[in-house]
């Protein structure tokens, strides 16, 4: 499965400490903040699609819970429906 592929990657490259950060960080365990990263990392990849599946990805390898990564979840789908992203998306033709 892919997914256990992925996790297996975050354990390696993270390991235990990444686990212990984001367990502990005030930002992941508050549910605003975390959708505000959501929508950040969203509008950073352009990709609701990737930044879902890494958040998802982290919670396989047990980098963070579920309860943490259910704002961040939010946010990615927030982010898309947002003028910011579209509106990025455009700047980025319009210089090609």
């Amino acid at each position: 499965c892919s997914l256990s592929f992925l996790a297996d990657g975050f354990r390696l490259v993270g390991g235990k400490g990444a686990g212990e950060v984001f367990s502990n960080s005030a930002v992941f365990n508050n549910p605003v903040a975390g959708m505000l990263v959501g929508v950040l990392v969203t509008v950073l990849v352009q990709s609701s699609s990737t930044s879902t599946s890494i958040f998802i990805t982290m919670v396989a390898a047990e980098l963070l819970t579920v309860k943490q990564a259910h704002p961040l979840v939010m946010g990615t789908s927030h982010a898309m429906h947002s003028p910011v992203t579209p509106g990025n998306a455009q700047t980025q033709c319009a210089q090609q």
